[in-house]
Parts: C-alpha cells; structure tokens; sequence
C-alpha cells in the first residue's frame, strides 16, 4: 500500500436515458481523477486501469486490493438537459465499509463547481493536507459554456480511435467548440492533438502539423497554466521537434502541477530515453506503472525503450513479451521487442516478428521511420537504424 491516502475513481455510471450520453459520466470521472492528481498528498489510480472497470459488478474490496490503494470513489451521474445530478460514494476497500454517500445537484454550466464539491469531500474524509500552492488551486473555477462543454467532451471520445477519419472529425468538433467559447482551454488541447499525431502516426510527412500542435498549446497554457493536459501537449510536441531541453522543462513544470499525474511522469522518462539520459528514465516510468497497474502497453513501451537504451535488453523482452497475444496489430510493439530481441542475441525471434510487421506495413522502411524519431544522439540514432535492418525490416 502507498504510504499515503490511496484512491481510486471508478468510472461513474451513467443513468440518463440515452446510452450516447457516456462521452458525458467518462468525461467527468476522467476530470475528477484529474483534479486529484494534482494533490500531492494523496495517490490516485490512473484512469487506464480505473477504466478496466467500467461496466463491471466487482466489490470495492476487490477492487482495492487489485489496485494496491484504500478508498475507492464510485457512483453514478444521471443529466436530464442541463441540469446535472452526482451521487457518489467513498468505500474504505480495505475494511470494506461506506465512509459517506451524497448527491451533488446543479447546473451544466456549473460542472467545474460540481466537481469541486465531490473533491473537497474526498480531500476532508481523507485528511489530505493541501500546500499553500494547492489550496490556491482549488480556489472556485468560473462557469463554462455547456454546449462547449459538451462537444470537447464528445470530441475527447473520438480522439481514442486512433484512426485519421477519427481525428479529422474531433478536430472539427473542438473548432466548433471554440467558436461558441474561444477561451476554453481543454478545447485548444484537444485540436492541438488531433494535430500533433499526424506526425508520429506518419499522417503527415510535414513539419507544420507539429508548429500547429505547438500553437495550440501554448494557446492552452495561456488560459489554463494548470492544466495538465495543456503542458503534457507541449512538452511531447518540444520533443518531436527535437527541442529537447525544452521538453524536459515543461514535463518537470507540470510535475510540480501534477504530481500524481501517471502520464506526466511516463512521458518525462520517455523524454529522458530520447535526451540520451535514459538511466534517468526508468524510476518514473516505473512509478507511473504503479499508479496506472493494468496491464499499459504504452508505459511498458516506455521502459523497454529506456532498458534498450541501457542495454538491458533481457529487461525490455522481459517487460514487452507479455503484450505479443493482446496487441497482434500494434506495430510499434513488435518493432520495439524485435529490437530487443536482436540485440540480446535471439536474431531468430527477431526476425520472425519483423517478417509479420513487413507483411502487414508492406511500406516501412527503417531509415525513414529512425530519422523521424526524436533521438537527440546520432549515434544511438544509427545504431536503432542498423539494429531494425539486421533484424530483417526494410
């Protein structure tokens, strides 16, 4: 258990009439889970691994020992027009017993308040001792425009299918968005992504898709310095411009922002694999792990690419193997595991997997995707070049 107030936030239940209204009760557990990570009293699950509950009976109990924390927050959100009802509940998993229940009633317009009353409460019953810095940011937020609200959050789901089609439409979604409120904050994260991942994707083999997403969160950070999603937005597009020491600024910034924050702390060790300090990576990566403990490809790409780095290539097989049955077409996976799996000596592994990336991504070729990774040294560059060519890609 984690040697401070340890929470989960299950995804809320949505009891509206309309099935097509769960954009809104995920949207809202995912900014509560975020308001709470901002404490650095307090350890909050991520919402990955809070997620994998959703839709599922499972007895708080059960649910906190799976996880390693205490409490877990639950509940249901039931928006009949504008108007908005919370009810909640906070279970000590540990001794399996109701520590309160309530209902929070108001307003679309004023969700961020809703929010608040649901988080100070959690905060009170757990004794979480705020710093003079936190206390300022929980000061009241102003109202938002609910039509706004509503599209960023309709936008947000679709910008989980990681396809082009999807992210054209949201991009469209968050513009509207911002033409009824142009000083909404998440609205400007949200377009700056949709642009952002044309790049790594290999949507785009322009540049300007990357000084937009740049644009757009700065535009973000502007109205909202303390939201995390803004700085997480910047510093990954610092990164791929090969603006590394920008990067590592704006992660170490939103680190003290927040703390609890599984992303921030992932993307920091990622940034520090790229900067050529990746002996820094692992001890944040490794803690984003604990805090997000289902089983999370991305963080677990994160670290073989750290343990790669280090030349703890048996560590890196070791930590990506397990993901080969769940993820057959996740690509960056299997190039990163045939990379690991070259460089510890088992060629043949290696180039069974590249030979299955090949056939599916007929058009990959080594140099181009090398040169597009944001290594600030060409000689680790080089060697990642040469290392996926001997492993058998193209």
């Amino acid at each position: 258990m984690p040697d401070r107030p340890s929470i989960a936030v299950l995804p809320l239940t949505n009891m509206g009439q309309d099935a097509d209204q769960d954009y809104f009760s995920d949207g809202l557990t995912e900014d509560i889970i975020t308001d709470l990570s901002k404490l650095s009293g307090i350890f909050v699950i991520a919402k990955n691994s809070a997620f994998a509950y959703k839709g599922k009976s499972v007895p708080p109990s059960q649910v906190a020992k799976e996880l390693g924390v205490r409490h877990i927050l639950e509940g249901t959100v039931r928006r009949v027009g504008q108007r908005v009802r919370i009810a909640t509940q906070l279970v000590d998993g540990l001794r399996n017993q109701n520590i309160w229940a309530d209902r929070f009633d108001g307003n679309l317009e004023d969700i961020f308040d809703l929010q608040d009353q649901v988080t100070g409460k959690v905060v009170a019953a757990l004794k979480v001792r705020l710093t003079g810095r936190e206390k300022a940011q929980r000061t009241k937020r102003s109202s938002v425009n609910p039509e706004t609200y509503d599209l960023v959050k309709k936008a947000n789901k679709l910008g989980l299918d990681s396809t082009f089609n999807s992210h054209l439409e949201a991009r469209e979604i968050y513009q509207r968005a911002l033409d009824r409120d142009p000083a909404y904050a998440p609205a400007y994260v949200g377009l700056g992504w949709t642009w952002f991942d044309e790049w790594p994707f290999g949507w785009s083999e322009d540049k300007a898709v990357l000084e937009k997403a740049l644009h757009f969160s700065k535009k973000a950070v502007d109205l909202d310095p303390v939201l995390p999603e803004a700085s997480l937005l910047m510093g990954c597009t610092y990164l791929w411009m090969g603006e590394h020491d920008k990067a590592q600024d704006v992660i170490s910034r939103l680190l003290t922002i927040a703390p609890n924050n599984a992303d921030a702390l992932a993307f920091y060790g990622y940034t520090m694999t790229f900067s050529d300090r990746a002996e820094e990576a692992v001890a944040p990566i490794i803690r984003a792990k604990r805090m997000d403990p289902g089983r999370h490809v991305r963080f677990s790409m994160y670290l073989a690419m750290a343990y790669n780095q280090l030349e703890r290539y048996e560590e890196a097989v070791a930590e990506l193997e397990p993901y080969r049955e769940g993820y057959p077409t996740y690509f960056p996976l299997k190039r990163t595991l045939a990379y690991a799996y070259c460089q510890a000596g088992e060629v043949e592994k290696a180039r069974q997997m590249a030979a299955d990336v090949m056939h599916s991504e007929p058009g990959f070729r080594s140099e181009a995707f090398g040169r597009k990774l944001p290594f600030k040294d060409e000689t680790t560059r080089d060697r990642f070049i040469n290392t996926l060519k001997k492993a058998g890609f193209a």
